[in-house]
């Protein structure tokens, strides 16, 4: 669709995002995941589904990969600390 071939793709990601284009879905994957944690109640699994991952496995295992954290313990911390934030 872009009109180049799948090495100067890389190539370019590369040189302008510092990343493979998997890299940086990844990446903005986990973003999203983080969000989705952090200021809602939807269960892990569907988590996981809206940001693209076709088993709660694979998602856990990327997620912790990235933040050194389960997401179910990502999203205790972080709504802990959100409610210490706004002194609940």
């Amino acid at each position: 669709a872009a009109g180049i071939n799948h090495a100067t793709l890389t190539e370019l990601s590369k040189q302008f995002l510092g990343m493979t284009i998997m890299e940086y879905l990844m990446q903005h994957r986990i973003k999203i995941a983080k969000k989705e944690l952090t200021f809602t109640g939807v269960p892990i699994k569907e988590v996981a589904a809206l940001c693209g991952f076709k088993t709660v496995q694979h998602f856990s295992r990327v997620f912790k990969e990235a933040t050194e954290k389960t997401p179910a313990v990502y999203r205790q911390e972080t709504v802990e600390n959100r409610k210490n934030e706004l002194g609940l």
